[in-house]
């Protein structure tokens, strides 16, 4: 009895010796794979390294400015500055300007300290010029301002500094020897042509622009094929030399 079950023990102990050993290499497998997932996550790593020292640590070291150079940049030169036009003083009276554009400073137009004109000195703009104010950095104007309700009619002159201001009654002035008299915006236009010429009232496109009566602005009062614009007297004369 002892001996068959001695035999029927070893015939258990052989059968089941293969089984443990399969275990052993599946193990061992899934060992290696686990192995192989750790080099692809160190691969992972790899790429992060490479992105950290990529365009986003570029983009970083210049970030955008809103504030404009102390110095005049260069035209052409490069620029991260994002906000308006920057100005910078070229004398007293004038500024150059520089925007930033697509990376690049590019030079702007100068600011002329004089580009205000008569025009913009009547009543219903910035207002009649009084005698002493500053009118620095406005060149030479000279201008007429027709205030006949309050102070007459006003001849201001600025000499790129401070305004020197007149003024005197409104009153028709005469035009020519036949008591013709032109009212206050009216030109006294003469021709010569024919026997003692003539001599009309015109609107003054001077006053339309606040300047003083001059060939420059009333010119076109002479519109004759011929004629030519000549001031004499305070008056518009127009001159034909073929007639």
């Amino acid at each position: 009895m002892k001996l068959r079950l001695k035999g029927w023990l070893g015939l258990v102990l052989v059968a089941v010796l293969p089984a443990c050993a399969g275990k052993s290499s599946t193990e061992g497998g899934a060992q290696q794979a686990n192995a192989g997932s750790s080099q692809q996550a160190g691969a992972a790593s790899v790429a992060g390294a490479t992105a950290s020292g990529g365009a986003g640590a570029t983009a970083g070291e210049a970030p955008f400015s809103t504030t404009c150079p102390a110095e005049r940049p260069a035209s052409g030169s490069a620029c991260n500055y994002n906000g308006t036009q920057c100005n910078y003083a070229v004398d007293s009276c004038n500024s150059i300007g520089f925007i930033c554009a697509n990376g690049v400073w590019l030079q702007q137009s100068n600011n002329d300290g004089a580009a205000l004109t008569c025009f913009n000195f009547s009543a219903d703009q910035l207002g009649i010029p009084k005698d002493g104010e500053g009118c620095a950095c406005r060149g030479n104007l000279e201008c007429t301002f027709d205030d006949c309700a309050a102070q007459g009619s006003v001849h201001a002159v600025c000499d790129n500094s401070t305004w020197h201001v007149s003024s005197e009654p409104c009153m028709d002035a005469a035009c020519g020897p036949d008591g013709l008299r032109c009212k206050t915006g009216e030109a006294c236009v003469a021709r010569a042509g024919g026997i003692g010429g003539s001599y009309t009232c015109a609107a003054d496109p001077c006053a339309a622009e606040s300047r003083t009566l001059s060939c420059d602005c009333a010119g076109s009062l002479c519109h004759g094929p011929d004629e030519r614009c000549v001031m004499s007297n305070g008056l518009i004369d127009c001159v034909c030399d073929t007639c």
